[in-house]
């Protein structure tokens, strides 16, 4: 992994940069990405589980 920083190299593939630059990423003999989409998780659920998170009474994406 290239990514400073990060320990976890499915977390680094997830959510670290473009999933083209990997087509087929195996970890340990299991294949975790293929065809550049992940295979053990849904991308759009954990992305609506981090928006979830994001405290907007604290963000401001406005200048006020």
């Amino acid at each position: 992994m290239d990514r400073i920083g990060v320990n976890d190299p499915v977390a680094a593939l997830l959510f670290t940069g473009p999933s083209q630059i990997a087509r087929l990423v195996l970890i340990n003999g299991q294949i975790v990405v293929q065809d550049g989409r992940p295979t053990r998780v849904e991308s759009a659920e954990v992305a609506r589980q981090a928006y979830d998170l994001i405290p907007f009474d604290d963000v401001h994406l406005v200048p006020q």
